[in-house]
């Protein structure tokens, strides 16, 4: 199970688990990393394991998301080692008016559980790429 983010979008930081016998992971935990990177996609890391406290959801216990957002309106375009990770506008971009519309959104999407848990995600402000 993972947290979910929608189709077609990059997720860097996602956090999944796996319900394992508590027999098979102490036998195996020391290996599964490497068999992991020999398994996944190329495109699917995974850094790191740890024993996830009970009652651990990957989905419904994250307490705070963050999505960056890029934009650009270079005439020259998108760098092509960026191509997939930022939007390319032909026309200039009013950015003014782009963070004053991003300032209201801001904490409009708050998930019940992280209202209920009073903590609020790290602030990061709209930025011009």
């Amino acid at each position: 199970m993972a947290g979910r983010t929608d189709a077609g979008v990059h997720a860097r930081g996602q956090v999944a688990h796996v319900d394992l016998p508590r027999e098979v992971w102490a036998e195996h935990h020391t290996k599964l990393l490497k068999r992991l990177a020999g398994r996944l996609p190329r495109d699917v890391r995974v850094w790191a394991l740890r024993e996830a406290p009970d009652g651990f959801n990957a989905r419904f216990s994250a307490i705070w998301r963050r999505y960056a957002y890029r934009v650009t309106d270079n005439p020259g375009g998108v760098d092509p080692l960026l191509r997939g990770h930022v939007l390319w506008h032909d026309w200039p971009l009013d950015v003014d008016a782009m963070n004053e519309a991003a300032r209201r959104l801001l904490g409009s999407t708050t998930s019940p559980r992280t209202a209920r848990s009073g903590r609020a995600p790290p602030p990061s402000g709209p930025s011009r790429n």
